[in-house]
């Protein structure tokens, strides 16, 4: 399995664009969202490994492998208080286990960018461990406060806490103050304001959108999508897809009445119903895996609630149930990786061919995806520029559109009086590059893996 190896992986997409900001110390690079955080550890890679993408993807693998162990310690926390019976230590271990292979947040792993929610995800599981231990001392709370109000600027997915913590203190099978509940949503309101008001931030498309337009079929669609991919892989057909869907609600409607008086299970449930909403606005893909790092949080309650729903049978349907489940992620898991492979040649091979130095660049339908791994949607002329030592403003980008609907014309003799000075990238496919150099215009370069 590629999870442990973070030489197979290169820069991809926006992480040209981000990556460079970092490095010159713009933390705050975005109008609509505040992650310094995030941007921050950005900057410490940069002065370790500069433009060697290893140590940034190992860095990604590090903060996925402390969320094992935080998983590991806070379902510890959970298993032990909700249930009477002595399985909590293994159901800790079984869900660590499968959230280390859980194949439906592999952006979060396998994207530099993507360790956003990972790392956010690494913050609201400290700040939820101290709060679970908060009735012990003040010391944990303060501890609690400190990793959510952090984690408030590393990314949106923490913006739930403050509803698990009230949710831990109706359920009062977690005994907490009141006051120490207040408290956290007293420091997340006052993050807002600093947010919209002393930062005079308004609400852009990319992340509130649809709730700006009151978009509410886009709203629904969206968050059914996050719903379902929790649990599910993406489907070549939506019709497929759809129907496993149902299936999977009726599951959960089923498990949810059979066992509506455990307190864990409704917790988990409305853990999950809850932590996917800062993505409802922007949803996720159903046909691959794009945006999976929208789901990393709410995959730590989609796990514990599969754990404590399977504890509920024989203990050996339990072990069976669970390495399948887990076997499965693993397979799921290595595809993913796979993608993100072949992706990263794809990012890194073409920035070779063209080589180092200004020139001026055509490039005509560049590959932009494969299966769902970004590759150059964003973020090429600033490769060129950054990776390349060139300028980004030399490079046009053009699409087959462009070409097909005369936008733009070439013909044979102007692309070899170009080939002085101009290099024409072109994808041939999903999984195929032809490139066209200074100087061998008419040779095509394919490469496979």
């Amino acid at each position: 399995m590629y999870l442990g190896n973070p030489s197979n992986y290169y820069f991809l997409n926006d992480d040209f664009v981000h990556i460079p900001q970092a490095a010159e110390l713009n933390f705050l690079n975005d109008s609509s969202f505040i992650r310094p955080v995030s941007n921050f550890s950005l900057w410490v890679d940069y002065i370790i490994w500069g433009k060697d993408a290893y140590g940034y993807h190992l860095t990604n693998l590090i903060i996925h492998f402390v969320n094992v162990i935080l998983v590991f310690f806070t379902s510890k926390v959970l298993f032990r208080y909700f249930d009477d019976d002595n399985k909590f230590l293994l159901k800790s271990i079984l869900s660590c286990t499968l959230f280390l292979v859980y194949a439906f947040h592999s952006e979060s792993i396998f994207w530099i960018l993507g360790r956003g929610s990972s790392l956010n995800t690494l913050f609201f599981l400290c700040s939820l461990l101290c709060f679970l231990k908060s009735q012990k001392s003040y010391l944990y709370f303060t501890l609690s406060l400190i990793f959510f109000s952090v984690g408030l600027f590393t990314y949106e997915l923490i913006w739930v806490l403050p509803i698990i913590v009230t949710l831990l203190y109706i359920f009062q099978k977690i005994r907490t103050r009141l006051e120490f509940v207040i408290a956290i949503w007293i420091s997340f309101i006052l993050f807002l304001l600093f947010k919209f008001f002393l930062l005079n931030q308004g609400v852009e498309t990319y992340e509130l959108g649809a709730i700006k337009n009151l978009n509410l079929k886009a709203l629904f669609y969206n968050y059914n999508t996050l719903l379902a991919r929790s649990f599910l892989p993406p489907f070549d057909s939506s019709t497929l897809f759809l129907l496993f869907y149902l299936a999977l609600i009726s599951v959960l409607i089923l498990v949810i009445f059979k066992w509506r008086n455990n307190h864990l299970i409704l917790f988990s449930f409305f853990g999950i119903i809850i932590s996917l909403l800062p993505a409802i606005t922007l949803g996720i893909d159903t046909h691959d895996t794009e945006s999976e790092r929208f789901i990393y949080l709410a995959t730590f309650f989609v796990i514990i609630f599969i754990v404590e729903v399977f504890s509920k049978m024989q203990i050996k349907f339990l072990f069976v149930g669970m390495i399948l489940l887990i076997f499965i992620h693993c397979i799921l898991l290595q595809n993913a990786a796979t993608s993100y492979r072949f992706s990263s040649e794809v990012s890194r091979k073409s920035l070779e061919c063209i080589g180092e130095g200004n020139q001026k660049i055509t490039a005509i339908n560049l590959p932009m995806q494969y299966k769902g791994a970004l590759i150059f949607r964003k973020g090429f002329g600033e490769a060129v520029e950054w990776i390349l030592n060139g300028n980004k403003d030399s490079v046009t980008i053009y699409s087959q559109k462009d070409i097909f609907s005369k936008k733009v014309l070439f013909s044979c003799v102007e692309i070899e009086l170009a080939a002085n000075n101009n290099s024409i990238i072109q994808s041939l496919s999903s999984n195929r590059i032809a490139l066209y150099k200074q100087k061998d215009i008419n040779t095509i370069l394919e490469w496979k893996w």
